[in-house]
């Protein structure tokens, strides 16, 4: 262990994937599970085996498939040097090896998301992400969002961030930018025929919680969205689930739930109504 671990991350991709196999009909063997507790270096969530994962999971994606991909960890931020977020931040995902190196050569960034995600998703394939990570809101930069705000929490004390510190020369120079509202980046395309919804654990300038609940350490948006499609009778339009999501984590939490797609009509599409039919 480490001070930097997290007790719930892989709670939370073992419940997924049992919502997937029992609701959605997903088959096993059409699942790659990547955490630590398999005793298998082959299944350990490192930058290379996740990468590995994104080849995987868009090679032979044809027209008619309904994908899955979540992610549970650590999430933070980089500066952003190329010029192109306004807010001066790229938001990025954190792999178990992400120390063994400088960033962000181990660290998985926004526009790797983007890009994989997006351009490579074929058209006439639909995808589904989740990322239950600190600074998630806008981590795949898609142009259609929907936010929520909360009251403060008056529950669940026993919770831990999800954020994790950059190395020590990276936290200056993030540290000196001036805070700005974050927005998506202008990509100069016309997202609407991509079928990709990302729901996210927290806005950009938030971070998300690992906490105890019910006695089960898992993440705070994962139990929430999963909760919500139990609540939903395991069939509910994109809105519906983010909303359900929503009163799940009120009162509870102050992190944002977050939900972003390609097309303002995506959000009345019932979440992976493929598989639920």
């Amino acid at each position: 262990g480490s001070a930097n671990e997290l007790g719930g991350c892989i709670n939370d991709v073992r419940n997924q994937y049992r919502v997937l196999v029992e609701k959605f009909g997903f088959e096993e063997e059409n699942i790659m599970l990547l955490t630590e507790d398999q005793d298998d270096d082959d299944k350990r969530p490192t930058k290379a085996k996740i990468q590995e994962g994104f080849d995987w999971l868009m090679n032979d994606a044809s027209p008619g498939d309904e994908l899955f991909f979540q992610y549970s960890g650590h999430g933070s931020q980089m500066p952003d040097r190329s010029g192109s977020e306004k807010d001066g931040k790229n938001e990025c995902i954190c792999p178990v090896d992400c120390m063994d190196g400088p960033w962000p050569d181990m660290v998985i960034l926004d526009n790797e998301i983007y890009s994989v995600f997006y351009e490579r998703l074929p058209d006439g394939v639909k995808c589904i992400c989740v990322f239950d990570c600190c600074h998630s809101g806008t981590i795949a930069d898609l142009q259609c969002t929907r936010e929520l705000k909360f009251d403060e929490p008056t529950e669940h004390t026993d919770q831990k961030s999800r954020f994790l510190d950059p190395p020590g020369d990276l936290a200056d120079e993030l540290s000196g930018i001036v805070s700005q509202e974050r927005s998506v980046v202008d990509r100069d395309c016309d997202m609407r025929n991509k079928q990709l919804w990302t729901f996210s654990g927290c806005q950009d300038n938030q971070t998300s919680a690992d906490a105890t609940i019910g006695g089960i350490r898992q993440g705070a948006l994962t139990w929430g969205f999963t909760k919500a499609l139990e609540e939903c009778g395991w069939r509910a339009s994109y809105m519906e689930l983010l909303n359900a999501t929503r009163a799940n984590l009120k009162g509870k939490y102050t992190q944002i739930p977050g939900l972003s797609t390609t097309n303002e009509e995506y959000y009345n599409h019932f979440y992976l109504e493929t598989k639920g039919e």
